[in-house]
């Protein structure tokens, strides 16, 4: 059986926050902050709380593509959280997690993702940067191509670059608004390199067919 729903009928913002601090502190970075290495297990883990607050699970066909899960730090405890709602395919399928239903084709995504951990490119980010001189730029220009109605962009930069990374993820996002579904929605949330105990991040979310830009603060460390 698979289950209809659109998942945003189930994921508002305040859902999302709460989903991306549960895998925040699971995963250990909630307060001491991000290393490179810790993006992508720490998305991951995300993509199972998005799950089960939307009441996906194996039962509706759920399976999550997603490599890097093999060995290292809690990673391999990543991947038996996930294996106990949904298929684990390890591998990279277009962008770096891809979850979706389905045994068969036509396959239905639900939820796509994209994590820029290595925080030494944030040297690219500038008023002139675009998806084709700008890493960054690069990895979410490859989630907004990829259907889905739930896209979410996690990225580690430098503390004094995160409001000019911010501002170009905004302009790209809605430079592709109209090869979009109004009903889609986008997330990005650019995480400083540094420690997070006491920081508020921003969340972004874009959604409808104008593609406004909406922030929602979130408090860490508490």
């Amino acid at each position: 059986m698979i289950k209809s729903e659109n998942i945003n009928s189930f994921i508002g913002p305040e859902e999302f926050k709460e989903c991306l601090a549960e895998a925040m502190k699971w995963y250990g970075v909630y307060k001491h902050g991000f290393d490179q290495r810790d993006l992508l297990p720490t998305a991951a883990y995300l993509v199972k709380f998005l799950l089960e607050r939307a009441g996906f699970s194996k039962r509706h066909g759920a399976w999550v593509c997603v490599n890097g899960l093999k060995r290292g730090r809690g990673r391999t405890d990543v991947r038996k959280e996930i294996e106990a709602i949904a298929e684990v395919d390890p591998y990279e399928c277009m962008v770096d997690i891809y979850c979706g239903v389905g045994k068969k084709d036509p396959f239905i995504p639900l939820i796509t993702m994209e994590c820029e951990g290595a925080a030494e490119f944030s040297g690219e980010v500038s008023k002139s940067a675009t998806s084709e001189n700008c890493d960054y730029l690069w990895d979410l220009f490859k989630l907004l191509q990829v259907s889905s109605p739930f896209r979410v962009f996690l990225a580690l930069c430098a503390e004094k670059k995160t409001g000019e990374l911010q501002r170009k993820i905004c302009e790209l996002v809605k430079g592709y608004r109209k090869h979009r579904n109004p009903t889609d929605v986008v997330y990005a949330v650019v995480f400083p390199w540094e420690k997070l105990d006491g920081e508020t991040i921003t969340v972004q979310r874009w959604s409808g067919r104008e593609s406004i830009c909406k922030e929602y603060p979130m408090a860490l460390g508490a």
